[in-house]
């Protein structure tokens, strides 16, 4: 389980996209900041947790997620997230 292995990157990614699906925001930011903690390569991990700060209205975070997400793997997808928080 994460709670006997917190390294496992993979494993709190996928946590915090499940708590992504049900709604606990919160929750999602924190798993993707221990995700992060282990590999600070991961876009998805800045993507998804960028996601979850602009659903708490945390605007100032969820760009600066998303800026270190383009730069890690630029997409047209994370460019129109950006666009979102402008």
């Amino acid at each position: 389980t994460i709670a006997e292995d917190a390294a496992n990157k993979d494993a709190l990614l996928l946590r915090g996209e499940a708590r992504l699906e049900v709604n606990d925001f919160e929750g999602a930011v924190k798993d993707f900041t221990a995700a992060i903690a282990l590999d600070d390569q991961v876009a998805n991990a800045f993507t998804r947790r960028g996601a979850a700060y602009r659903k708490l209205n945390r605007d100032s975070e969820a760009l600066s997620d998303f800026e270190k997400a383009i730069q890690l793997q630029p997409s047209i997808e994370l460019y129109a997230e950006r666009a979102l928080l402008y």
